[in-house]
């Protein structure tokens, strides 16, 4: 204890001493333990002690010194040898005086010199765990209580949306409306619940950097400003800062999620402690309304800019100036910074976005964006960005500033646009109220978001009736594609059909070949002998005919000389021959004409077989164009069955949502009171 309250006792300055700072007493120990590895010459991870500025900006694994707060600062828990790598490396401890002053330095906000601001991190955690960088633990953060569902008020017609932001995390995107704020599923456009925000018409809405808290700042012109922080889990209002008399204009939350700046028409800077609601410091730069700011997404920088187009960056931790940033001809009308904390973007009323190194501060480059003025102009977390103008356009650009898409023109100025989390989405506010949301790959309008909705019966009525919608578009989509199906199955069998053709046919062919064949050969052998019959029988009838000749010259000549005794006998002797060859003629005609039926047959078995083999050639031939003909066919039968599908699947996903919505809306109704929700203290 005593050897405690001895170095305490070294690190509080006597009455009447400097206080401890950076300068007089912490510089010499970093000067003399660390500048070997950490100096402007060799910055060993990005870390640089021998100069405060860029002490209090940290190095590449991110803030080192937490003023207010030695416990959560990476420099004192590693020359403590509290947490690895230990400090300085492969080297003992340093003296526990000097750990000491080094502790005592911060716990009094760390100060440059004995006579600078100092200021106080806030220990208290609001709402969920603070992150600097990176994806939060856990689910995305969306809500999961059940929120108000009757809006605070209803006007004939809605205001213009000056506020809007998306969840850099989930699908959540927050609309501003009179007296409240409304939350959206950017995925089904499906109102999830109201924030009461009764100090007026919020103007900002920022969602915090590891997306667990919604800042809200707004209120009434000439009147007062407030901003309010929200548990986006929980809808709970955790906090409100600043006591404004007119309405706030611009303000953010630390990445850390202990601090809170705000702006507006006092033209004062005012930063807030998150823990307390106290404040922290304020700066008097500007000449005119403070009309934008955002700190950097590291902590480090906190950006300021005005309605005559003074633009500041400052060091977020004692509101030191950092740049003064010239070259916009106009108001500054949003500012946002790229996720590296590297580039910041501006967009103003001469209608140029520009893009700001913070290196030097110098201008990286500058374009004409929207006709008229720029409203709104923001960082997507994939570096695209999204810029709305009084052209009435909401433009997507890549990090460099190149056109990708203009969306259709709103009715009226556009007054601010967000990228989703994911960058699917786009969504644009215009001066009429309109909330409208579109694809990012292909500008198609996907719905309007309400800024003024009616009641939850109401919008259970309208939600029944887009049911409708959906159910009437999905019955003729179904029917469709079992159409398509149908006939796609039946080009493929087909198909198959003419696959199983091309090898059977071949083979069928083949015999037909061979039943010619035997059939020809059959037919040859029986024209043969009927041939061979027919000349035989032609070869008897000639010497019949020689025969029954001789046999009349004969009996002539034995008529004229009786007494020849020889004639008689010759001509019995041929008439003998005669009989002899018309009995063998006979079995010969007899065989000719029992050879006809089989020849017959076989002849017109040859002539089947010739007509059966040309008619499977040719269709065999024709099988080829055939099948591509059928596979072309087949292809477009399948792209439309594809296509269909795609379109009744979708129609059946829209049909699914809006039934799911309706549902929840009917539980709600029943369990949530149709009293207006009222905030805490309204």
């Amino acid at each position: 204890m005593n050897t405690l309250i001895t170095l305490l006792a070294m690190t509080i300055p006597a009455q009447g001493e400097k206080k401890v700072n950076y300068q007089d007493h912490v510089l010499p120990v970093l000067q003399a333990k660390c500048a070997n590895c950490h100096s402007t010459d060799k910055k060993r991870g990005g870390l640089v002690v021998t100069n405060y500025t860029k002490l209090m900006e940290g190095g590449s694994s991110g803030v080192v010194v937490k003023p207010g707060d030695p416990s959560n600062s990476s420099l004192f828990n590693t020359v403590a040898h509290k947490v690895e790598p230990f400090m300085p490396p492969k080297s003992p401890k340093i003296a526990d005086a000097e750990i000491a002053i080094i502790e005592g330095w911060i716990s009094a906000g760390a100060p440059e010199t004995s006579g600078s601001k100092v200021m106080a991190v806030a220990k208290k955690e609001i709402g969920l765990k603070s992150v600097v960088r990176g994806r939060p633990e856990g689910p995305p953060p969306m809500p999961s209580k059940p929120l108000p569902q009757e809006p605070v008020t209803k006007t004939r017609r809605a205001n213009p949306v000056t506020a809007i932001a998306s969840n850099p995390w989930s699908p959540l995107v927050a609309v501003g409306g009179l007296k409240q704020v409304l939350l959206y599923h950017a995925d089904t456009q499906e109102l999830l619940g109201m924030l009461p925000f009764p100090e007026g018409l919020p103007t900002v809405l920022k969602f915090s950097r590891n997306g667990g808290l919604l800042l809200v700042a707004g209120g009434r012109g000439s009147a007062t400003g407030k901003v309010a922080l929200f548990n986006v889990q929980t809808g709970e209002r955790i906090t409100t800062v600043g006591e404004e008399t007119d309405t706030v204009l611009a303000a953010d939350i630390s990445p850390d999620q202990s601090l809170i700046a705000l702006g507006g028409p006092s033209k004062m800077l005012r930063v807030y402690n998150t823990a307390d609601g106290k404040l922290v410091y304020e700066v008097k730069k500007h000449t005119d309304w403070i009309t934008a700011l955002e700190f950097s997404p590291d902590g480090v920088l906190l950006a300021t800019g005005d309605r005559s187009s003074g633009m500041y960056v400052w060091e977020s931790f004692n509101g030191r100036e950092y740049f003064t940033l010239r070259g916009h001809g106009g108001a500054i009308t949003e500012l946002s910074w790229r996720q590296d904390s590297n580039i910041l973007l501006s967009g103003s009323e001469d209608g140029t976005v520009r893009q700001w190194e913070m290196e030097n501060g110098g201008q990286v480059r500058s374009w004409a964006a929207h006709g008229g003025g720029v409203l709104g102009a923001r960082y997507g977390m994939d570096g695209r960005i999204v810029s709305a103008g009084r052209d009435r356009t909401v433009k997507l650009w890549d990090g460099n500033g190149g056109a990708v898409r203009s969306f259709e023109a709103l009715p009226d100025l556009a007054l601010r646009a967000t990228l989703t989390h994911d960058g699917t989405r786009v969504l644009g506010t215009d001066w009429t109220g309109q909330v409208v949301e579109w694809t990012a790959i292909d500008g198609k309008r996907l719905g309007v978001l309400a800024a003024n909705p009616g009641s939850l019966a109401d919008r259970l009525a309208l939600a029944a009736k887009e049911l409708e919608k959906k159910q009437a578009a999905l019955a003729p989509l179904l029917v469709q594609a079992r159409q398509a199906d149908d006939v796609m199955k039946q080009t493929s069998a087909a198909i198959n059909e003419v696959v199983a053709l091309q090898k059977t046919m071949p083979p069928q062919i083949e015999l037909l070949k061979a039943g010619q064949a035997k059939a020809k050969a059959a037919k040859d052998a029986l024209q043969s002998s009927k041939t061979g019959l027919e000349m035989d029988a032609k070869g008897r009838e000639v010497v019949l005919l020689e025969l029954r000749g001789m046999l009349t010259r004969l009996k002539d000549l034995a008529q004229k000389a009786p007494a020849d005794k020889a004639l008689p006998l010759a001509a019995t002797r041929a008439q003998a021959l005669v009989v002899l060859i018309e009995q063998e003629a006979a079995p010969v005609a007899t065989k000719l004409k029992e050879l006809e039926p089989s020849l017959a047959r076989e002849t017109k078995a040859q002539t089947d077989a010739e007509g059966q083999l040309a008619a499977l050639t040719v269709q065999l031939a024709a099988l080829p164009k055939r099948l591509v003909d059928m596979q072309a066919a087949q292809k477009t039968a399948t792209d439309r069955v594809k296509a269909t599908q795609v379109l009744a699947q979708q129609a059946q996903v829209d049909f699914d949502v809006a039934k799911a919505i309706v549902d929840r809306l009917k539980a709600r109704q029943a369990t949530v009171s149709t009293q207006p929700a009222k905030a805490a203290g309204s």
